[in-house]
């Protein structure tokens, strides 16, 4: 796959997260992702109904990764 092809699959894997968590979670619930910064930019995209609560960095050795909280 392309490095385009890659960022569309992660894409459509992340809208069929938040629509499952649209539908499973109750007012007001909460997802906490650990991600990485090309799949953050993604997030920004397709995280509607979903609002950006919070976001902070965290290593795993020398990897950044983020964990990101979003509410419904």
């Amino acid at each position: 796959l392309t490095e385009h092809g890659i960022k569309q699959k992660i894409i459509k894997l992340y809208k069929d997260l938040f629509n499952q968590a649209d539908y499973l979670l109750k007012e007001k619930g909460i997802i906490v992702l650990l991600t990485n910064i090309k799949s953050l930019e993604a997030l920004e995209q397709i995280k509607k109904p979903f609002n950006l609560k919070e976001k902070f960095i965290v290593y795993e050795g020398q990897q950044q990764l983020f964990v990101v909280i979003f509410q419904k």
